[in-house]
Formats: C-alpha cells, sequence, structure tokens
C-alpha cells in the first residue's frame, strides 16, 4: 500500500491541486484493485503491487496527458472566475455611474425649473411694481418707493436678485438717467440671469421707465454642454450594463444548452 502511494506521489510531486488530489484517489483505488487481482493469481503482495505499478506504468503517457489536460482546464475555469468577476465589477461601475447621472440630471432639472420660476415672479413683481409707480406718478420721487423696494428685495422670493437698476429713457447702450440702484456681492463664479424691460406706459413728462434686474444661479443650471454630456453618458452607461447583462444571459443559455446535448448523448 505505501509503495503505491509512494508511486503516485513522485508521478504527480508538486502538484496538490483539488484536481489533481482527486485523480490521485481514483488511480490508488484502481491500483490496488489490480494488485488483488495479481495476488488472487498468487503473486505474494509485494509482486502484486510492483506488478500492478508495471502495468499501470504502459500508460502513464496517457496519464501525463490527462494530467495537463485537467491542469489546462483548472487554467481555463480560473480565468472564466476572473472574467466573470470582471463583468460583475464592471456592471456595478456601469450601474452607479447611471445612477450618478440621473441624479445629476434630475437636480438640474428641479434647479432649471426654480430658476424659471423665481426669474418669473421677480420680473412679473417688478414690472407690476414699476407699472404702479408709473401710473402714480412717483418716479422721480424715489423716496416714495425706495423702502418699499427695499423691502421686496429682502424678502425670500427675491434673495438670488444681486442687481436692480430702475432707470429712464435708456440709450442704445441702455445707460439712461439711474432713478433707483440696487447691488451686492455675490460669488463672481456664478452666472448672473439678467430679467427686465418697460414699463406699459410713459411717465407724466413723456419719459420710458425701465428695469433691469439680474438673478445669481450655479452656472451648471444653465450649461447645456454639460447637462447634455452628463444625460449621454448616463444612457450610454445604461446601455453597455443592459448589453452586458443581454450577453451574460445569452452565453448560460448556451451552456445550458450545451449540457442538455451531453447529458443526451
Amino acid at each position: 500500500m505505501d509503495k503505491i502511494d509512494k508511486y503516485l506521489h513522485l508521478l504527480y510531486k508538486g502538484d496538490n491541486s483539488s484536481e489533481v488530489l482527486e485523480l490521485k484517489e481514483e488511480l490508488r483505488e484502481h491500483l490496488i484493485l489490480s494488485a488483488n487481482e495479481f495476488m488472487s493469481q498468487g503473486y505474494t503482495e509485494e509482486e502484486a503491487y510492483d506488478k500492478a505499478i508495471e502495468k499501470f506504468d504502459g500508460g502513464k503517457d496517457m496519464l501525463n496527458e490527462l494530467h495537463k489536460t485537467i491542469k489546462t482546464a483548472k487554467s481555463k475555469n480560473i480565468k472564466k472566475h476572473e472574467n466573470i468577476k470582471l463583468k460583475k465589477f464592471s456592471r456595478k461601475i456601469l450601474r452607479g455611474i447611471s445612477a450618478i447621472c440621473l441624479v445629476i440630471v434630475a437636480l438640474i432639472i428641479f434647479q432649471r425649473h426654480k430658476l424659471y420660476s423665481t426669474t418669473f415672479y421677480v420680473e412679473s413683481t417688478l414690472d407690476s411694481k414699476l407699472n404702479y409707480i408709473v401710473s402714480s406718478n412717483e418716479l422721480y420721487d424715489v423716496s416714495k418707493y425706495e423702502s418699499e423696494i427695499n423691502k421686496l428685495l429682502k424678502s425670500k422670493q427675491f434673495k438670488n436678485v444681486v442687481n436692480l437698476r430702475i432707470y429712464m429713457n435708456p440709450a442704445k447702450d441702455y445707460s439712461g438717467v439711474t432713478l433707483y440702484e440696487y447691488s451686492t456681492e455675490y460669488n463672481k463664479n456664478n452666472w448672473l440671469y439678467t430679467v427686465g424691460g418697460p414699463a406699459n406706459e410713459l411717465t407724466s413728462k413723456g419719459d420710458e421707465a425701465y428695469f433691469k434686474a439680474e438673478i445669481e444661479h450655479n452656472p451648471l443650471v444653465r450649461d447645456n454642454d454639460f447637462f447634455r454630456n452628463v444625460l449621454v453618458l448616463g444612457i450610454m452607461s445604461f446601455c453597455i450594463d443592459i448589453l452586458l447583462l443581454l450577453i451574460s444571459t445569452v452565453s448560460k443559455y448556451k451552456a445550458r444548452v450545451r449540457g442538455n446535448r451531453i447529458n443526451m448523448v
């Protein structure tokens, strides 16, 4: 028995993989059965083991080839497993990118809606206020409406208004005669959204009254290139993820079909 174990140890020396250990166990059982046959023919135990090994040694080349095949299959299985792990990791990355892009796109859409709602409110409120001032013949006396406009600028809806100017008879460069002006510090990295326009009617002296307001906002909110790039990146990541899923599903289906055919044979 020890002779068989030593023989198998020398045959696959240095390889303790699970596949080879399993093969060794099968070969050990085969050698023991062969030795038992020789012993039934009258050989001693020692002679029977030698005969079994000698008989078995005739197929040594075949066994070596089998060993190489097992190692190759093992290597392929390892690579296949690594590829599966890589594909799963890639799909996680793609899903993460898609989710991040979706969140960014949703935030931009929300902020745009908020900006346009704010600008509409500011523009309509100032337009209404200017028309009232003109119709009340108070345009030239700033003290009569200055405090009211200052109060308006401190309200929540006007918190992003950083510049406001009420002026008359603008020239081509929109300079005109300034009646009221408000300005505050703001982040220079931000963009300004400008709204404004004339009053519906002329003043009692025939002058044209105008207002111009500038609203601060994050530049990314109105950066169409950034929005488009994020949207395209999100869509591409989602499509590639779906494509990898389909490839994986088709591969599993083909493997299952091949397995069924082998079983039928």
